[in-house]
């Protein structure tokens, strides 16, 4: 029977507790996700269109036109 000595006994119980804290606390540590800040502010959008007045005019002689009929 080989018999293993103290010194080598010692080194496999401070290898093995150490293996099992480093265990414990990885999924504390490098799982966590750090929290996201909210926006400042609401982000909004504006959309400006530019019809020329020939095409105004057009428009505004159709609806009186529809306007008429119906």
């Amino acid at each position: 029977m080989a018999r293993t000595s103290r010194k080598r006994r010692l080194t496999m119980l401070a290898a093995s507790a150490a293996l099992a804290a480093g265990g414990a606390l990885l999924p504390t540590t490098a799982f966590a996700v750090p929290p996201v800040p909210p926006p400042d502010e609401a982000v909004t959008m504006t959309v400006h269109t530019h019809v020329s007045s020939s095409l105004q005019d057009g428009l505004g002689q159709r609806a009186d036109a529809l306007a008429q009929k119906g």
